[in-house]
């Protein structure tokens, strides 16, 4: 790999990961004043409690993302200052497939949203109210489609034209790391 390369490399996961931290630093400042609302007006209804549940493993899930992507940028770091060859000293290979399943998160708050929409308008039209249906179902499709094809990518051996063909698929549609291999 160049220097260039590895130049590049290292300025996108930096710059990556102090966006993560300033969006996951707001979150970390949100979920108490959450958890303390939530809990305030009680956790009885079970709407309420699902609305809890998904917080909490929602903000697990960032939480643990962050993490991870703090990890990764320590370990191109390590292998940028001591000139390690990058070739043997990569980010795991189940770190694309723990990104695509972040993506549940979208979905998650995504689906949070068309349901508060729903309860909150409920005599609005039905026709409105369906736009963000429609586009919470095709959100679904696309996020559970990049998790199947980095699935795909672990079942499929490399060298085999298929896995090249995943492999290319996801770089196309810019979903994910680019590190598919």
């Amino acid at each position: 790999m160049s220097s260039e390369l590895r130049n590049a490399v290292l300025l996108y996961r930096v710059i990556s990961v102090i966006f993560q931290t300033f969006a996951y630093g707001i979150y970390l400042c949100l979920i108490p004043i959450s958890i303390y609302v939530m809990r305030a007006k009680g956790l009885r209804a079970r709407s309420r409690q699902f609305l809890f549940v998904m917080t909490m493993f929602m903000f697990a899930l960032s939480t643990l993302y962050w993490i991870l992507s703090l990890a990764v940028t320590f370990l191109v770091f390590r292998a940028w200052f001591s000139n390690l060859d990058p070739n043997t000293h990569q980010p795991p290979n189940w770190l694309p497939m723990f990104s695509a399943i972040v993506l549940l998160n979208y979905i998650l708050t995504d689906g949070v949203v068309v349901w508060r929409a729903w309860v909150l308008c409920p005599d609005q039209s039905k026709a409105i109210l369906m736009v963000p249906v429609v586009t919470l179902v095709i959100n679904m499709l696309i996020y559970l489609t990049m998790i199947s094809v980095r699935a795909a990518l672990y079942v499929v051996p490399e060298g085999v034209p298929s896995h090249h063909s995943l492999a290319r698929a996801i770089d196309i549609a810019k979903l994910g790391h680019s590190d598919s291999r």
